[in-house]
């Protein structure tokens, strides 16, 4: 490769190229896991008893919970990944609608499994619908009963750290998410006390505060688990975009978070997220702004939010 232009044929031809992986539980590595993959960071015996500890003395349990819009929204989030391997923290999926259309719904659920299986994360289907901000307007009652059924299931599994879109992701079951998510927490009030990560599929956030590398061996472990939801990518083949999504979000946030005119990070695959931490009824930024590379723990910057 001598040329740009070689480059970006070269680019090309991988894509068009990797159209003929079989989609699946055995397209990231082979048949492999990213437990059997080199390179990746993961929690000291030591460590994650001592974390342990800490999170159940302050009534949290070791656990993250992803509240995705839609079945293959959490396959597209790299940081529950590195939050499973660097903390040690079960995770869950609760997948707040199973989308709008009714035939694919219980094969979404089917695809869903399957990528949660692979990943080695467990799942919860709420499977709501009409998660939008009209809704909410709208339909009090039935949005306080979601609302309702979010917010128990918060207190029974005291999750550390939940996971939800921003308020302006786009996508109206996105924001109905996250308004859903909001509604929630404001029911638990003081009684759940921990990290919350938004993060951003459609629209990009204006006020982001970190930026996470993800590692090659992740983003294979994410493309495969996302290849699990099969006639979604069938469709459109998104599962071999999120190579040239992460690579963007390092450009945008070497500068959004790292500031205007800094220097850019040295990786290649990152994602952008906001971290803000509830304490009661408040809110706050978890930081100014904090790029993680993959060989830092995600352990260390959980334990400084909550016990700072």
């Amino acid at each position: 490769m001598k040329t740009y232009y070689d480059f970006i044929k070269d680019t090309r031809r991988l894509v068009e190229s990797a159209k003929k992986i079989a989609t699946g539980k055995n397209a990231a590595f082979g048949g492999g896991k990213l437990a059997d993959a080199e390179n990746v960071l993961h929690i000291g015996g030591a460590q994650k008893k001592e974390l342990f500890a800490k999170l159940k003395k302050i009534g949290l349990a070791p656990r993250a919970v992803i509240f995705a819009p839609h079945p293959d929204d959490e396959c597209m989030m790299s940081l529950p990944v590195r939050v499973m391997n660097e903390c040690g923290f079960e995770i869950i999926d609760a997948a707040v609608t199973l989308g709008s259309n009714m035939q694919r719904r219980q094969p979404r659920k089917r695809e869903l499994r399957d990528a949660m299986d692979y990943l080695g994360w467990k799942m919860n289907v709420f499977g709501f619908e009409r998660i939008n901000p009209q809704t909410r307007r709208t339909d009090k009652k039935f949005w306080g009963e979601c609302a309702g059924k979010i917010a128990s299931f918060i207190l029974e599994k005291k999750p550390a750290v939940i996971f939800a879109p921003h308020s302006r992701d786009w996508n109206k079951t996105h924001i109905g998410t996250s308004l859903l998510v909001k509604d929630a927490l404001a029911l638990v009030g003081g009684k759940w006390n921990g990290v919350v990560v938004e993060t951003e599929l459609w629209q990009a956030m204006e006020t982001p505060n970190m930026l996470s590398e993800v590692s090659p061996e992740i983003l294979a472990a994410m493309t495969g688990a996302l290849s699990c939801h099969t006639k979604e990518v069938e469709r459109n083949p998104y599962h071999l975009n999120l190579v040239s999504y992460m690579t963007d979000n390092v450009r945008r946030g070497a500068e959004i978070v790292g500031g205007q005119g800094g220097d850019a990070p040295n990786f290649a695959f990152g994602q952008i997220y906001r971290v803000l931490v509830k304490k009661g009824s408040g809110w706050k930024s978890a930081f100014k702004s904090l790029i993680l590379p993959a060989d830092k723990s995600v352990a260390e910057v959980l334990e400084k939010l909550i016990w700072k």
